[in-house]
Parts: C-alpha cells; structure tokens; sequence
C-alpha cells in the first residue's frame, strides 16, 4: 500500500562511459518521443488524488516486476547504442508532469497524442502515476532500429510525438501550454 510522504531512496552507481548519460531535457526539434511502457490510469497512491481530494492513503499503483526489469534493460540497451537523445522516468504526477518536466529544462516544446486504447477518463490518463514507463526521445532516423529493439525485448511503447522548435506542449485533445506557462507553475 502507499506510504505518505513516500520515503524516497537514494543509489549511487557507477555510470562507466559518460557519453551514457542521459539527461530530461528534449535535445533536438524533430525527435520522436516514445512512452516505453503501459499506460493504465492507476491513480492509486498519486500526486493527483492527494492534491485534489487529499487522499493520501489509497493503495499503490500496479507494479510488475518482471515489466520494470524488462523496460529498464530495454532503455539501457537503446542508451548505450546511442539511440536515446532525452530519457524520464513517468513518475510523480504521470505522464504530462512528465513531459511538461522535459519541455521546462529545455528551450524546445512538443507535439504529442496519448493513445487511449483502453478508454481511460482523460485525468486518469494523464496524472496515473503506474510504474514502469519511461519517456524517451530519439532521431526519426533510429526509429526502425529503436522499434526493433523494443519488440524483441517484449515491451510495449508507443510513439506519442515529436520535439518541436516552438516553446509549447500540445496534447491533441487535451492540453496545449506555452513553454513559459509552464515554468511559472
């Protein structure tokens, strides 16, 4: 069940080749994001449900273990053979803290559509803070070698959009805000 305040926990680790760093920020107008992972709706144990209705004790969101070994693996893969540009975890807040995050550290917007295979309600959709989902950008270039990547080691992703040039986040149907908005919230 979720704890709150969740206790956050610290690692250190050893990153061996610096050029594997991997930042938030969009780098590059024109690069494909990719969700790697589900998106469910889990709302449970969120930053949304606290905030709005100060429910601070419901349960955790869903969490598969052998998904999140899958996933990471995954994106350290596509990091190592420089595939990824930009890289965030969706976490705290879900998915459009986690792309607003990406476009605030850096001068570049997006345009991004969130499928909704599973007719979640759009709150959902947007602040579900499920485990297991990571927000990658690469070049339109990589994309057959990144998909390739992702199908043989079974996770899902979809592609959402792409980094733009203009200082705005556009979610088709959803949200649209300029950059400067949303370094101000």
């Amino acid at each position: 069940s979720s704890i709150y305040p969740t206790p956050v926990i610290g690692m250190v680790g050893l990153i061996e080749n610096r050029s594997h760093i991997t930042t938030t920020a969009f780098k590059n107008p024109g690069d494909l994001i990719i969700l790697l992972g589900k998106n469910r709706g889990d709302i449970n144990g969120s930053e949304y449900l606290q905030q709005l209705f100060g429910l601070a004790g419901t349960d955790a969101p869903h969490f598969d273990i052998e998904e999140e070994r899958r996933i990471q693996e995954c994106c350290l893969k596509l990091i190592q053979r420089n595939l990824v540009a930009s890289a965030h975890d969706v976490s705290d807040g879900g998915i459009a803290i986690a792309i607003a995050e990406a476009a605030i550290f850096s001068p570049f917007g997006c345009a991004v559509e969130i499928p909704n295979e599973s007719s979640l309600r759009n709150d959902f959709l947007l602040f579900g803070e499920e485990q297991s989902r990571i927000l990658i950008t690469s070049p339109t270039d990589k994309r057959r070698e990144i998909t390739t990547i992702l199908e043989q080691s079974k996770v899902d992703y979809s592609i959402l959009g792409v980094v733009t040039l203009e200082d705005k986040v556009s979610i088709k149907g959803l949200a649209s805000l300029e950059g400067e908005q949303l370094r101000e919230v």
